[in-house]
């Protein structure tokens, strides 16, 4: 089990209960975008929404394993230049 940050704990209006049912998880692919309208435009498209699991924010969403290459590819094509972080 992973101790929470004492600011994390204390300023955060979880519950006990809550903080103790939270699950921590590594290495989970992620995506950030610089405007929630490209993760929109994502979402709504038929094959590139397949690789995304969870929209954790306007800006956020988490990918789905092995899904990574795909949608980096599927950006450069539609003329992004996606940073690739490997944390």
């Amino acid at each position: 089990m992973v101790e929470l940050c004492r600011n994390v704990r204390y300023g955060s209006s979880m519950s006990n209960k809550a903080i103790k049912d939270m699950v921590l998880h590594e290495n989970v692919p992620m995506i950030e975008v610089a405007d929630g309208v490209l993760l929109d435009a994502l979402l709504a498209d038929r094959t590139a929404s397949r690789w995304i699991a969870a929209r954790l924010s306007e800006r956020v969403a988490v990918i789905m394993p092995g899904s990574q290459d795909a949608l980096i590819e599927r950006l450069r094509r539609q003329g992004h230049l996606p940073k690739v972080l490997d944390e």
